[in-house]
């Protein structure tokens, strides 16, 4: 079970509310309502004074003199050109709560950091509060929230020379807001009531968190991948899965604190998962596994050429008989049909459909396929041109290139084999090696489990070429 500690005083250099909306600082009622403070700027330079642009609601200011360390300020300056607080020890972060009369009416501005949760898991949580100046001004009260009800009881911290430390148990799912709160005290009155204060929070992960994906644009030709996943402990890695099997690996490497953390998976090959869905978690020795996040691999990159046809046999005169089945497209278009055994879902045959001018339906013969006539089928017909009136123009389909020639006569034909990588179901078609997007397919044949065999006529000689259609159903 791993454990990652970090803190408020770790995380303070952040833009607020903070890109991953973890930390926000602002300023809260008696009753605990929050308003985020507008703005902050940190500076890391310990000879330079940061003035923000103060308003009536008393934006964060920031000070660092002398001291490398950040200051959270909410100062009630009153016309005051500079920050002047309290010297204060030099740990933590600095708060200034405030009390203040509007007509008779006394209003409290307590000052603190709010956490929004990314992480189901136990918490420890430490905090280290020192009112900065033991001869000045009276004590401070400090108390925890979660969704707004206390998980750590309103403590006085009296005015001292040394901290004060409190430790916190809570549990938190995803998304739970905690709130560490500093007010005034029990007297209503801020004179000098600057603090310190330190936030340790020690994470006990039961399940690692689940990362989310920062590339855009997933698809077949993508080859690096990047992630983030926040309050990663060490030792983690994220792995790339199509289904049950991993196929990528990377290490999850800490930044940005101890809070933060990113991956990478580089020298991708999705060629073969275009238009599939993938999944990434991240995995640890010592902990439960993240949830999956899913991505999809788009088939929109430069990879279509990946659905081309790789021939790995063929012979020729093969003496057969064979046999005729018919089937229908109705289309004006020329139609690719597959035949589809409903029980079994393969594809048990396929064939090409050329309409007539005039008429928009025409037949498909299939030869040689083995038909249970007992079983059910359904065709699925994919146009693979023009209409009959429209414009020819050059097919962009990837192709394969062969020769094929039979000699011997009777009932001889030839046989072709091969597979199609990133094809599990489909329609393979062969046409002339001169062939356009309005040329009539010669003859088709079943790709099932990414493979096809097609059975070549005796009258079938030259060069041809091979496509892909790909079917999912």
């Amino acid at each position: 079970m791993s454990v990652l500690s970090f803190s408020l005083k770790n995380a303070i250099g952040r833009t607020n509310p903070s890109a991953d909306g973890l930390f926000s600082y602002g300023k809260y009622t008696s009753s605990n309502v929050f308003t985020i403070f507008n703005a902050y700027r940190y500076i890391e330079d310990d000879a330079v004074l940061v003035l923000p642009d103060f308003t009536e609601d008393k934006v964060i200011g920031h000070k660092t003199l002398g001291v490398a360390y950040p200051h959270l300020g909410f100062e009630n300056i009153q016309g005051n050109g500079e920050i002047t607080p309290q010297p204060f020890p030099d740990f933590g972060i600095y708060l200034h709560p405030y009390y203040s009369q509007v007509e008779g009416v006394g209003i409290r501005d307590d000052v603190g950091v709010r956490f929004n949760c990314p992480v189901t898991a136990n918490l420890s949580i430490v905090s280290k509060i020192q009112k900065s100046d033991s001869n000045c001004g009276d004590g401070i009260g400090y108390r925890i929230l979660r969704n707004g009800i206390e998980v750590q009881t309103r403590t006085l911290i009296p005015k001292s020379s040394t901290p004060s430390q409190i430790t916190t148990t809570a549990s938190v799912i995803q998304g739970d807001v905690l709130d560490f709160i500093v007010d005034v005290g029990d007297d209503s009155n801020p004179f000098c009531d600057d603090t310190a204060l330190e936030v340790t929070i020690n994470v006990v992960y039961t399940k690692l968190p689940t990362p989310t994906i920062v590339t855009t644009g997933i698809n077949c030709a993508t080859t690096t991948i990047e992630g983030k996943g926040l309050f990663v402990p060490n030792d983690v890695t994220a792995i790339l899965c199509n289904g049950d099997e991993a196929i990528a690996y990377t290490s999850v490497a800490i930044v940005g604190g101890t809070y933060n953390s990113s991956f990478k998976f580089e020298n991708l090959n999705l060629t073969n998962f275009s238009g599939k869905q993938l999944k990434i978690r991240l995995e640890s020795p010592l902990d439960t596994p993240s949830d999956f996040t899913y991505i999809n691999v788009g088939t929109d990159g430069n990879c279509v050429t990946f659905l081309k046809p790789v021939i790995t046999n063929k012979e020729v005169c093969l003496v057969t008989s064979k046999n005729v089945d018919y089937f229908t497209c109705t289309s004006n278009r020329t139609c690719a049909i597959a035949v589809i055994d409903t029980k079994t879902k393969e594809i048990v045959a396929t064939s090409i459909a050329q309409p007539q001018i005039g008429s928009i339906t025409s037949i498909a013969k299939v030869y040689d396929a083995t038909l249970d006539y007992k079983s059910k089928f359904k065709t699925i017909s994919v146009g693979l041109c023009a209409a009959l009136d429209a414009p020819k123009a050059q097919n962009p389909f990837p192709i394969t290139t062969t020769d094929f020639e039979c000699e011997k006569i009777l009932e001889t034909f030839g046989r072709i084999e091969g597979y199609v990588s990133s094809v599990d179901k489909g329609i393979l078609l062969m046409y002339d090696s001169d062939f356009i997007e309005t040329t009539m397919p010669i003859l088709s044949a079943p790709i099932n489990n990414g493979k096809f065999s097609i059975k070549i006529p005796q009258n079938v000689n030259g060069d041809y070429v091979f496509y892909a259609l790909k079917l999912e159903y």
